[in-house]
């Protein structure tokens, strides 16, 4: 790896300049942890000197910069003044808060009840596997506990 004196990018090995400042001063990644241990390990005499380098000039105020800092997440306030109770109630009301379930109830075709449940799979390879071709299960998916059928 390659990094850029100019901007710290990290490049690949096949890079000849940086492909963010277009910076053709690039050194290996070896000289640089070499440059960066030189600094944090002198004293301020020698560290005066070695910043008359520009490399090392470059290299220090990079390390001179302070963290990068990301804004913290919006978080929802209550600033209608109403009470906590009402706020919440709001925001419960709103759709995307709803736990209500949204699944669709299966219909028995033949008695019309909603009292069904999904034929599990392993069920119906049991089925087939025990009564073949003949099994009545086999393309069925659901079965209605009122009147015991299949489909």
């Amino acid at each position: 790896m390659k990094i850029c004196i100019n901007c710290g990018r990290q490049l690949f090995d096949r890079d000849n300049s940086c492909d963010k400042c277009n910076s053709k001063n690039i050194i290996s990644e070896e000289e640089y942890n070499k440059i960066v241990e030189e600094l944090k390990h002198t004293n301020i005499f020698t560290k005066k000197k070695l910043l008359q380098n520009q490399n090392y000039k470059c290299i220090y105020d990079r390390l001179q910069q302070p963290e990068i800092s990301y804004p913290k997440p919006i978080i929802l306030e209550n600033n209608n003044y109403e009470n906590d109770e009402e706020y919440w109630k709001r925001i419960n009301q709103h759709t995307i808060n709803n736990n209500t379930s949204t699944s669709q109830t299966v219909e028995c075709p033949y008695c019309h009840s909603n009292d069904t449940k999904k034929i599990s799979t392993t069920s119906r390879v049991i089925s087939t596997s025990l009564f073949g071709l003949g099994s009545k299960k086999l393309g069925k998916q659901w079965h209605c506990n009122s009147c015991s059928s299949d489909f």
